[in-house]
């Protein structure tokens, strides 16, 4: 277990309000809050070790509760206390944090023209030349072919469209918002997103447009 230290002071409720899931912030890492070098007699066990976070992505402060929703760099999602929420002040308290290890790459790679085995191959030989043998740890190397087929991926939402009449109250239809991606092969659809609220991907077959250049 590897710690470094950080000087940093608490955040005010107004300061803790105003965050957005841009801000860094260190909070209490959720699995460990206690010192193992400490006997179970000491009366005061209890150990704040910080970790980097930032307000999760939907999270909201809740003054009454006084708490905050953080997402840590770890890709944990908890809730702290607000008087738990701190920043990195020069002037501040010294406090213990986690040093990080190393990272995890999750990767969905695409490499055209070659098969499963080819594409592996090449990949742990680039890894090995960059890093040397014996260094970098495979923890998962699923492989899938991908389909030679494409997409195109728009972004919809259901607009209502009130009736001539109160006998015709009107219907919800079906309205695209923007084009998300065109001619993607299908490996890529499911890690495409929306960018607005209330919307949906829909996909279709992509068909590519026929020139109507004239040739000789």
């Amino acid at each position: 277990m590897q710690l470094e230290e950080i000087t940093v002071r608490a955040l005010t409720d107004d300061e803790i309000k105003a965050l957005t899931p841009e801000d860094v912030i260190y909070v209490p890492d959720p699995d460990f809050k206690h010192d193992p070098f400490k006997h179970d007699s000491d009366p005061n066990p209890l150990i704040l070790i910080l970790v980097e976070a930032r307000r999760a992505e939907r999270g909201e402060y809740y003054l009454k509760q006084g708490s905050l929703q953080v997402q840590n760099i770890y890709g944990v999602e908890y809730w702290v206390p607000a008087t738990q929420v701190f920043t990195a002040d020069p002037d501040g308290q010294a406090m213990p944090k986690f040093s990080t290890a190393g990272t995890n790459l999750s990767l969905a790679l695409y490499i055209p023209g070659m098969s499963e085995e080819e594409a592996k191959t090449a990949v742990f030989d680039a890894l090995r030349a960059k890093f040397g043998a014996g260094v970098v740890q495979v923890w998962n190397a699923r492989t899938r072919p991908v389909k030679d087929l494409r997409y195109d991926v728009y972004e919809e939402k259901m607009v209502y469209q009130p009736g001539p009449s109160k006998k015709d109250p009107g219907t919800y239809v079906a309205t695209r918002v923007r084009t998300v991606a065109n001619g993607v092969l299908g490996g890529q659809v499911q890690y495409l997103r929306g960018q607005n609220a209330g919307t949906r991907l829909v996909t279709e077959i992509h068909i590519p447009a026929e020139s109507v250049t004239e040739t000789i």
